[in-house]
């Protein structure tokens, strides 16, 4: 079991424990809020090399958080992937009200929404519209079902306004993820780790909520088609 230390006796100087609060998931704006503009706009003096500094390591679990404005360090990012707000439709019909089954003339989605990476890949997922999480499924979470082939379970924190998480994908498998928030509206993505074009098996079955079970079950979001397609669009899902 690992000892927790409190930070008083790290022997830290003022900015190695601003830097040590960066890395575990404090971003540029929380900092200023936490320490007072003044202070932390001095110790985070140098954006770029701040961010280098932080980008060699990623959580396993957190990943890497980065305010709106900072410099995700050049060559750390592999793919990209959007987080949107759209009003209206792209898919007519897309999503219901589970209990009227009446459409909800927006949509929340992950873009693209399916994605093969290679193991050790980084992805960085950017957040254009609203306020969102990036979240495995997981029991952790929500009591969520189980459908990522890793032991830990993994969540960004709360990301708005072109923020953006990275997260470097290891183990080989089917990751189905998900923003909580608006997990019931179908803001969920498949993202299939493999090397060499192999396809791994998807073992989950159905997923038995409304919307986001739909959109985990559109034929684009096969394993196969993922790995054979490089990436699919969420405006080519058939839903």
């Amino acid at each position: 079991m690992t000892k927790q230390r409190d930070t008083d006796d790290l022997d830290l100087s003022d900015d190695e424990l601003i830097e040590v609060l960066k890395n575990h998931g404090m971003n540029r704006r929380t900092l200023m809020k936490v320490f007072g503009v003044g202070a932390a706009v001095s110790a985070l003096g140098g954006t770029a090399t701040a961010s280098a500094n932080r980008g060699a390591r990623i959580d396993d679990v957190y990943g890497a958080p980065y305010a709106a404005g900072e410099n995700v360090p050049s060559g750390l990012v592999d793919h990209v992937v959007g987080l949107h707000v759209h009003e209206g439709d792209i898919h007519e019909g897309f999503p219901v009200d589970p209990e009227s089954g009446a459409e909800i003339p927006a949509e929340f989605f992950f873009d693209p929404v399916g994605l093969h990476v290679n193991p050790g890949d980084v992805v960085e997922f950017t957040v254009h519209d609203g306020l969102h999480t990036v979240t495995s499924f997981h029991p952790k979470y929500e009591g969520l079902p189980n459908r990522v082939p890793t032991s830990n379970a993994f969540t960004s924190p709360p990301v708005v306004d072109d923020d953006s998480w990275l997260y470097r994908f290891t183990k080989q498998g089917v990751y189905d993820i998900n923003c909580l928030p608006h997990l019931g509206l179908g803001m969920v993505a498949r993202i299939i780790v493999s090397g060499d074009g192999n396809v791994p098996s998807d073992t989950y079955g159905p997923l038995p909520i409304p919307n986001a079970g739909t959109v985990l079950g559109a034929p684009e979001l096969t394993p196969a088609n993922i790995v054979s397609e490089g990436s699919v669009a969420w405006a080519d899902l058939t839903l």
